[in-house]
């Protein structure tokens, strides 16, 4: 069954902008306690080591990854992910920067200190990483004014209460994660730096950073001098690179049926391969059924221009109640409709191969075919359905 999630946004590693200060004068936002606090203690950091261990769940095995950050102030840096598809490499040692893709085999170098002054060596690129732009807008102090997206997020964060891990106590707060995910962050009641970052799917937690921290000490010689193997081509933008994918792909695969379509002739739901699948079992004589298919179509009207199908499935219902009810009531809406004419021997597609056991039930299928939500009932109010199509990359407008 679904539950409520968040709204998704990608954070990227990108350059930690202006390390030694905030160089805009502005109003500070109202922050929540605990962020107030985590904004003092990466300020009155001078050098900065993090060696972060990741795990994504993919088809209930983990895939494990590194990433190291490391910094000193006044516009040193160092940014080296390894593993899972996201070999990169940022490294600024004062003067220039350097920005390597290793699975692409190809590098950018500013001649420049794009750190100090404000600018993104990332531009245009896409290096997926939960934490890179976390640590960067504490590290750079862009928390404090709330200049950037991720500044203002994180000053909007809701402070979810305390755990413990590892004997530690922790602060933890909400995010919006990528996919629709919930993410949390674990702030160390003794320092408040971040220990831990999780991004977790129906409460099943899909990815997971753990960070150890070092802070003002010696780093090792040539942290931010680094260069590229020989076979790395120099380019003058750095090409896109693939999303890492959070959703955890284990989901069960969305059964194949036929159903009867409303102008006569075979409905699949193969015939929908490639697409967003809404399918929503509803009959006649359900009374909350009827309250949830005007907003069904009020989010399906939402998503125009989108790789997405909504179908309401009739099941469990008496064919000539159908052909009443739809000539009634087809004009106020813009989706498929079908019947199932097994509705009633046993072999029903909602029971037998959803197994669905009361309606109105909505499935989101994705456009892999694997089945992401269940969504039973409907309230006044209701958010499930728009949320669980932003795990699948669909935005309701």
């Amino acid at each position: 069954m679904s539950q409520p999630s968040l709204r998704n946004f990608v954070i990227l590693p990108v350059a930690m902008i202006g390390i030694a200060s905030c160089l805009v004068a502005q109003t500070p936002p109202k922050q929540g306690g605990t962020v107030s606090k985590m904004v003092s203690a990466y300020r009155s950091i001078h050098t900065f080591s993090d060696s972060v261990s990741t795990v994504r769940t993919v088809d209930e095995k983990p895939v494990r990854g590194s990433m190291q950050v490391s910094a000193q102030r006044p516009n040193q840096f160092l940014l080296e992910i390894k593993g899972d598809k996201m070999n990169t490499l940022i490294a600024n040692d004062g003067v220039s920067t350097l920005t390597y893709l290793a699975d692409r085999k190809a590098y950018l170098k500013s001649h420049s200190a794009p750190l100090l002054m404000g600018n993104d060596p990332l531009a245009g690129t896409d290096v997926p990483l939960l934490s890179g732009k976390i640590l960067s807008a504490f590290l750079s102090n862009t928390v404090r004014d709330g200049s950037t997206p991720v500044a203002k997020m994180l000053n909007s964060a809701p402070e979810l209460g305390t755990a413990t891990i590892g004997g530690v106590n922790m602060h933890v707060l909400g995010f919006e994660g990528p996919e629709g995910l919930s993410g949390k962050i674990y702030i160390s009641d003794a320092d408040y730096l971040i220990r831990k970052v999780t991004l977790s799917q129906a409460d099943k937690v899909v990815y997971e950073e753990t960070h150890t921290v070092t802070t003002n000490e010696a780093l090792p010689a040539g942290t931010f001098n680094r260069t590229v193997p020989a076979n790395a081509s120099l380019v003058l933008n750095l090409p896109k690179m693939d999303p890492i994918q959070f959703i955890d792909t284990s989901a069960e695969k969305a059964a194949d049926f036929t159903a009867e379509a409303l102008h006569g002739g075979s409905l699949h739901l193969s015939d929908f391969k490639g697409k967003v699948v809404v399918l929503d079992f509803w009959a006649t004589w359900c009374v909350p059924c009827q309250k949830s298919m005007p907003h069904i179509e009020q989010v399906y009207r939402g998503t125009k221009g989108q790789d997405i199908v909504v179908l309401g499935l009739c099941v469990w219902d008496d064919h000539d109640a159908y052909d009443q009810w739809m000539p009634e009531h087809k004009s106020e809406y813009t989706f498929k409709f079908a019947f199932d004419t097994n509705a009633k021997n046993g072999r029903d597609i909602a029971k037998k191969l959803y197994g669905v056991d009361g309606i109105p039930t909505t499935v989101v299928i994705d456009k892999e075919g694997r089945v992401v939500d269940k969504i039973v009932g409907f309230a006044e109010g209701d958010t499930r359905l728009e949320k669980s199509l932003k795990k699948v990359g669909i935005n309701v407008n």
